[in-house]
């Protein structure tokens, strides 16, 4: 299934970071019988939805505590019945395109987005789009007030629109106007939220030795951010793969840059990760030598009268911290902790050893907790999961054979009394 088209098109109208502040509107009509709705409209107030509405709860609703407070129950009435409106519009749309390119089945859509941007020095600029199956159609352009077909299929539309120059008119009008009008009303509305400004927390990590290094940041507002690497002092561009900045559900946003290079190269050179974001004073820098590799952690035992040993492996740096609870309390009592070795590939290993009795463990619950600075949080082991070892299992499994050939035995001799033959008096008495 294609990615919708707008999700292609942000990058193409080229959201300039200079722009103080933005608005815009997405709609999208799918072909019906899919599990999704038929139709979608959304409004995103620098980047972050504010309204939405789609064709199953056919209502426009706020997303956006600000937004719910300011706007009244009028103004949500009005736009409901416009995005109905809207919704009509863009189903007959999608019935003549599909028309128009020949298509009588299968799943289709039609798109589009629109808005504004307002910059610091009160530049404005606006952008009106379409695209059908998840490709440019045919857009706007603000400065001729013409339209340009991005399809040989749109040349019919084009040439319609040119010749309606009222239309062109109404356009450009809402975009420099209307819009930005819009954009500010709402800009105020949510000052506070919109230009607070959150650090992010940062942190570098693998899954392990060999594993490529990512420079991960959240939690922080606004939403631009930028993710760089240097190599000896020397940006470098080679072998990195910047993600998708990405919602948390506090409002805040995360981002994460992911960095592939072999060991040897990471113990031969100076790698560092940049961070610089609009909340911070300064950039911040990571350097890979401090990456973090997760543990690998794991409970077991050599039999069931044996000590419990909560083991783990496999991270860096150094520095682990692995403790034991009784019911949820904190315990120190019968617990050894082993020296912390290291591995072949430059990793480490560390164990903790609980003697406990069978009894005990049966009747407490047991865990151990493993703390890492790899770890967004602690790692939590359930001594109730613990590996059983191969002299316990030799000892169930003698236990079900014997039980089992009881149970044949038992019903062996139930069947021979069974098909004894029933006693019978002599004839004639």
């Amino acid at each position: 299934m294609k990615k919708f088209w707008w999700l292609f098109l942000v990058s193409a109208v080229d959201l300039a970071s200079s722009a103080s502040h933005s608005l815009q509107y997405h709609y999208t009509a799918v072909t019906p019988g899919l599990h999704s709705p038929e139709f979608i409209s959304e409004g995103l107030l620098d980047g972050e939805q504010v309204v939405y509405y789609d064709g199953n709860i056919r209502k426009k609703i706020p997303k956006t505590e600000w937004m719910e407070k300011n706007e009244r129950e009028d103004y949500w009435k009005t736009e409901t019945e416009t995005s109905q409106h809207h919704q009509e519009e863009f189903r007959h749309d999608l019935i003549n395109l599909m028309k128009r390119f020949n298509q009588t089945g299968g799943f289709h859509t039609v798109q589009q987005m629109y808005g504004c941007e307002l910059d610091t020095d009160g530049a404005i600029r606006g952008h009106w789009l379409y695209g059908y199956d998840g490709e440019d159609f045919i857009s706007f352009d603000l400065n001729t007030e013409t339209w340009t077909a991005a399809h040989p299929k749109a040349v019919i539309t084009k040439r319609r629109w040119d010749s309606q120059k009222v239309y062109a008119a109404q356009v450009k009008a809402y975009l420099l106007n209307e819009c930005t009008a819009w954009l500010q009303k709402y800009v105020e509305y949510g000052r506070s939220s919109l230009e607070r400004k959150v650090r992010p927390e940062a942190s570098l990590f693998q899954k392990d030795s060999s594993s490529p290094v990512v420079c991960h940041a959240t939690g922080f507002f606004p939403k631009a951010v930028n993710i760089s690497w240097q190599k000896n002092g020397e940006d470098l561009h080679e072998d990195v793969e910047l993600r998708e900045t990405l919602p948390n559900q506090d409002g805040t946003f995360q981002k994460r840059s992911v960095l592939t290079v072999s060991p040897e190269e990471l113990d031969r050179h100076n790698y560092t990760c940049i961070i610089q974001h609009s909340s911070l004073e300064k950039e911040m820098v990571l350097h890979v030598s401090r990456r973090r590799v997760r543990p690998e952690a794991s409970l077991f035992q050599k039999d069931s009268s044996s000590p419990v040993v909560c083991h783990a492996t496999g991270f860096f740096p150094k520095a682990v911290n692995i403790s034991w609870q009784k019911n949820g309390e904190d315990l120190h009592e019968d617990v050894e902790f082993r020296e912390t070795l290291p591995n072949q590939d430059g990793t480490f290993q560390k164990r903790s050893v609980l003697t406990v009795s069978p009894e005990e463990l049966n009747r407490h619950n047991y865990t151990c907790i493993i703390q890492h600075s790899s770890l967004e949080k602690e790692m939590v082991l359930y001594v109730s999961r613990r590996r059983v070892s191969g002299g316990d299992w030799i000892g169930i499994i003698v236990g079900a054979v014997v039980t089992a050939l009881l149970i044949i035995v038992v019903i062996v001799v139930w069947m021979k009394k069974k098909h004894q033959p029933a006693y019978q008096a002599p004839a004639g008495v």
